[in-house]
């Protein structure tokens, strides 16, 4: 029984149809150990086994490779990589839910394109409306002469221009409260 089996599953492995038996008996003898039982199963796994640590290796030897090439390449360019010295969570608005990083550079937040970091195209929002970024050591937000103002924490205070950040700031763009964003330190 277990020899007709061998030789349906020999044949459907390969596109000739039928053999002779000194072919069955070579494959039988050398290739399934000496016409002992073959377990099937057991080299099916063991080859994934085999199959499954090769490409775990190739992987791991890709990732470090990248790894050491991007830090020869920031070495090689005297680059050193900036840190965001806070973030901004899109609490209301078309972003809500967006997180966008602050540079120490600073983000521009408006409705120009070509000007603004963060881009909101709405009527309330000026082309150029507000700038956080770092100054003097600190977080700071200032109004670029908004329209319609850039309010902190609360759309009934004074419209501000210049003021530290602290986290968990609420920054209002515009006086309706359609656009605000959360501040968290870095």
């Amino acid at each position: 029984m277990v020899s007709s089996t061998l030789i349906l599953k020999f044949q459907s492995l390969s596109p000739i149809k039928y053999y002779r038996q000194s072919d069955y008996d070579f494959f039988h003898d050398y290739l399934l150990l000496r016409k002992g039982t073959v377990y099937e199963l057991t080299f099916v796994a063991i080859g994934a086994v085999v199959l499954g640590l090769c490409l775990l290796v190739w992987l791991q030897k890709g990732t470090k490779a990248k790894d050491a090439l991007l830090a020869e390449n920031t070495q090689k360019a005297g680059l050193t990589r900036v840190l965001p010295v806070g973030m901004l969570i899109a609490k209301s608005g078309i972003h809500r839910g967006l997180v966008f990083a602050i540079d120490p550079t600073g983000v521009k937040i408006g409705r120009d394109k070509s000007q603004n970091q963060i881009v909101i195209d709405s009527e309330i929002v000026s082309r150029e409306h507000a700038w956080i970024g770092l100054e003097d050591g600190k977080v700071v937000l200032k109004d670029l002469g908004s329209l319609n103002g850039t309010y902190i924490n609360s759309l009934e205070g004074a419209r501000i221009q210049t003021i530290d950040l602290k986290d968990g700031d609420v920054i209002f763009i515009g006086k309706n409260g359609t656009e605000s964003f959360k501040y968290k330190t870095g």
